[in-house]
């Protein structure tokens, strides 16, 4: 969720996963999860709110559509937030069920 949070207020997954994983990584590996859980549940929730309307390139694209943020948004919403939020809890319960995945 941190790593989530981060991406939604920088507007971009890479630079939310930079600055969130290097401070929140020793707390989670002290909580018992294992490094490549914390990366693959990390990378994915850095893909939730990276389009959220703040984003640059949101707002560049709506642009270069010729739309209005309000027509142009919900598709972009529903394809690049709702369903990567649906793959980040599939990861996160495949790699919770099943730990020993590399």
């Amino acid at each position: 969720m941190c790593i989530a949070f981060i991406c939604m207020m920088t507007g971009g997954s890479t630079t939310g996963t930079q600055i969130a994983l290097p401070i929140i990584t020793p707390a989670l590996t002290k909580l018992g999860l294992s490094l490549p859980f914390i990366h693959r549940v990390g990378t994915f929730a850095a893909t939730m709110p990276d389009s959220l309307p703040n984003s640059g390139a949101v707002i560049m694209a709506v642009g270069l559509a010729d739309l209005k943020m309000k027509d142009g948004y919900p598709p972009v919403f529903v394809s690049t937030v709702l369903a990567t939020t649906c793959g980040t809890i599939a990861v996160a319960v495949v790699m919770t069920l099943f730990p020993m995945l590399p």
